[in-house]
């Protein structure tokens, strides 16, 4: 049974949804952001980044580690600003590219494995919808999507990376936590309809066990429902 390590998986989000979806089919870990755990900007560590990945040989890394806090632009400092941008490019690109990184070193001691390994990176479709109040969100959320397709073009054999790209997830604590801070945002989003967590675990689940590996090598797949 493979190995699969899921990142980022608290307590009802779409990294528990996934890991709940998988257990029937491989052996699954979870790692960080709960309350019991590191929180999720303690991932920008490198040596933390290590221990999570180190001697482990996972088969497959899911990583859906985010955070998306209001950015304040342009009535802001050019300190607030920066802080805003930088601390989230941190979390939704650095630390998925990291793991990545991480991931693909710890093979390096070993021959090739034989069965095809997956990263997968939870993006988001607002990598291609701008919203005015998240810009950090939404540019940080488009550098992990390229930076995805950047990876795949140099990774070793028998190795994938890829992405989705979903809209709004119903019932995720990030949902409900931007949901409260920008209902201006929220209501005045137009088309798509709203993602249901398993049916997106679902997806990663067919993709894992049935899809040609090489066909799935830098893709960014958007599930939104067509939201404009």
């Amino acid at each position: 049974m493979d190995s699969v390590l899921v990142v980022g998986a608290r307590k009802k989000s779409l990294g528990d949804a996934i890991a709940i979806r998988l257990r029937p089919h491989f052996k699954v870990t979870t790692a960080g952001v709960t309350d019991e755990d590191f929180v999720v900007e303690d991932l920008r560590k490198p040596w933390l980044i290590d221990q999570v990945i180190e001697y482990r040989r996972w088969q497959h890394v899911i990583c859906t580690v985010g955070v998306n806090e209001e950015t304040a632009f342009p009535d802001t400092s050019l300190n607030v600003f920066q802080s805003d941008m930088i601390g989230q490019f941190n979390v939704n690109c650095v630390v998925p590219m990291m793991l990545l990184s991480a991931w693909i070193n710890d093979y390096r001691s070993l021959p090739s494995p034989s069965d095809p390994c997956h990263f997968v990176a939870i993006s988001s479709n607002s990598a291609q919808v701008p919203r005015s109040k998240s810009m950090a969100y939404c540019a940080s959320k488009a550098a992990l999507s390229h930076s995805i397709r950047c990876a795949a073009r140099s990774l070793p054999p028998q190795f994938v990376a890829w992405a989705l790209e979903p809209g709004w997830i119903q019932g995720t604590p990030m949902s409900s936590e931007v949901h409260n801070r920008l209902p201006d945002t929220v209501s005045h989003m137009r088309g798509g309809a709203e993602a249901d967590k398993n049916d997106l675990a679902s997806i990663l689940k067919h993709n894992l066990m049935l899809m040609q590996p090489r066909v799935l090598n830098g893709m960014t797949i958007r599930l939104d429902g067509g939201e404009q």
